[in-house]
């Protein structure tokens, strides 16, 4: 996620957002396991059956979001990593 806010890392936060492709939004509750900048990575602490089923469905679609970071340390032509 890209947020405009200086969160530390274990941080609990209450989030608000849509997954592309569903209707409804979703507030959950995740810790804060990773920061680069404004970019953070939440485990999400409170997904219901059908959020987790939604979620493993979406995720494999997903190109890494430190694919950059990976460039860099492996070289420009390395193709890139999928999510699994």
């Amino acid at each position: 996620m890209l947020i405009a806010a200086e969160l530390a890392i274990g941080d609990v936060a209450a989030l608000t957002f849509n997954l592309p492709g569903t209707a409804e939004p979703w507030d959950v509750r995740a810790v804060l396991r990773h920061r680069r900048g404004y970019q953070y990575g939440f485990e999400f602490l409170s997904l219901s059956d059908q959020q987790t089923q939604t979620l493993l469905s979406y995720l494999p679609g997903l190109e890494r979001a430190d694919r950059d970071a990976d460039v860099l340390l492996r070289g420009k032509d390395a193709a890139p990593e999928k999510v699994t």
